[in-house]
């Protein structure tokens, strides 16, 4: 194992412990593969995506401190963990996309908007 790999693998036991500063330690570790594989799912998806693979690392990360409850084995287990949720990240988004191409925007109003006497509401309630 190198040297680099058995420090990712030191600094996710610490984060494993409770340690806060441990995923500020890992970025500079990590950075460079997580965004060569957020180009690598990017080059897979459509050519006018609105996400770059700094963003997708940004978001994948953020998502991955947020106290996940894992418990890091290694190097390989991050990477893993990391790319799944990018995937799940473009997977949303996509569906996102697809819902605002499609005009999925819902007209809110109130009942007091709509002119029906107060009767016929209290009725069509009621029933």
């Amino acid at each position: 194992m190198s040297e680099k790999s058995s420090e990712i693998t030191h600094i996710l036991q610490e984060w494993n412990n409770g340690d806060e500063d441990a995923k500020e330690r890992l970025i500079p570790f990590v950075y460079d593969e997580l965004k060569r594989q957020a180009r690598i799912l990017l080059s897979k998806e459509r050519s006018n995506h609105t996400l770059q693979p700094t963003a997708l690392v940004h978001e994948a990360f953020l998502r991955l401190s947020e106290g996940t409850g894992i418990e890091w084995q290694n190097r390989s287990h991050f990477y893993g963990i990391a790319s799944r949720l990018m995937r799940r990240i473009l997977v949303d988004h996509a569906r996102l996309y697809a819902t605002e191409k499609r005009g999925h925007h819902p007209i809110h109003f109130s009942i007091d908007d709509v002119q029906i006497p107060v009767e016929e509401r209290a009725a069509s309630i009621l029933v």
